[in-house]
């Protein structure tokens, strides 16, 4: 219970290396800023590309389906090309990160070359290593179906959770010793094999923390959409089968369904992505920067347990020193 205890002495000591090394929230708050910049894009885009004459020809039936299928794959394409540049970064500010939560824990003094020098150092054994859990997921991903259908679907949560906890600290291990990836992810083995109950403890405290932050919003959400369920017979039948039959048109009016009717539905819908694109960025924002401040104190945490092994490396020092 003793190394349990020592959890909060390494919150307490987190604390103030975080109170002292305002620097580590620097590179997440340009990584947020650019998240923001790239949601507003893709919402800009998404309003210009709905208010085009290509879709409104598609719909009329005036455009075949596979040229309009070219435009959104070209779409797609970009998509992915912007998420896949957003996930390089993000990686990128994580190695930065990691090499100044060291020199931090080590009671260095920050200096700005040290974030590029994490990124230097780290980058591509952070994206390699990555890769290489998510290709092991994949791989285990039957014999994880089949656990959990058998154990009445514990396993769904359980197995992730042991996984999660196998593989806390390979990235610690990799910066803090400067070692091969491999070696890191066995090191991670052997740390949670040797303090599985503590550090356990410590995960389940970082992911009820992490929930809190990140969302606190989803309850009310899900609590209005439960109200609207629980009084949908109340609600008038706005939406009949015959809606695109031409005796009814989208907005239930009962005109012939036109041309002009369309284009007044896909105003209807430019100016709903309109108001979300501000309301929805401003809120991703502000929850991206709560959870970033429960992610530098946990990510703190993380490696002062590991300096500190629970507590184990002070009583091997006073062990030592009474010999």
């Amino acid at each position: 219970m003793k190394s349990v205890y020592s959890i909060f002495d390494s919150f307490k000591t987190a604390f103030h290396i975080n109170k002292e090394n305002k620097e580590l929230y620097r590179p997440q708050v340009i990584l947020i800023v650019i998240k923001s910049i790239m949601m507003v894009g893709v919402g800009v885009g998404l309003y210009l590309w709905i208010g085009k004459e290509g879709l409104l020809e598609l719909l009329s039936g005036e455009v075949t389906f596979l040229r309009f299928a070219l435009k959104v794959l070209s779409v797609g394409i970009g998509l992915l090309i912007m998420i896949t540049a957003y996930v390089l970064l993000s990686r990128m500010v994580e190695a930065g990160l990691y090499n100044l939560y060291k020199k931090s824990v080590a009671g260095i003094v920050l200096e700005r070359k040290d974030f590029w020098e994490g990124i230097r150092k780290y980058f591509l054994n952070f994206l390699f290593g990555d890769l290489l859990i998510l290709a092991a997921w994949v791989v285990i991903s039957p014999v994880y179906f089949i656990a959990g259908a058998v154990t009445l679907t514990i396993g769904f949560a359980v197995i992730p959770m042991a996984i999660n906890i196998f593989l806390t600290m390979w990235k610690v291990s990799l910066v803090m010793n400067d070692s091969t990836l491999f070696a890191s992810i066995g090191d991670s083995f052997k740390f949670a094999k040797r303090n599985f109950f503590p550090l356990a403890v410590l995960q389940l405290i970082h992911w009820s923390f992490m929930k809190l932050g990140g969302g606190s919003g989803n309850t009310l959400s899900w609590t209005r959409n439960v109200d609207k369920v629980s009084n949908i017979d109340k609600l008038p039948p706005t939406v009949h089968s015959d809606m695109f039959s031409g005796h009814q048109n989208m907005l239930g009016t009962g005109e012939p369904f036109t041309l002009d009717t369309l284009k007044n539905v896909i105003g209807i819908v430019r100016m709903i992505i309109a108001v979300l694109i501000p309301v929805v960025t401003i809120a991703v924002a502000v929850s991206s920067l709560v959870k970033m401040i429960f992610e530098v104190f946990f990510t703190l945490a993380i490696f002062v347990v590991y300096r500190d092994d629970f507590g184990q490396s002070e009583e091997v020092t006073e062990s030592e020193a009474i010999l």
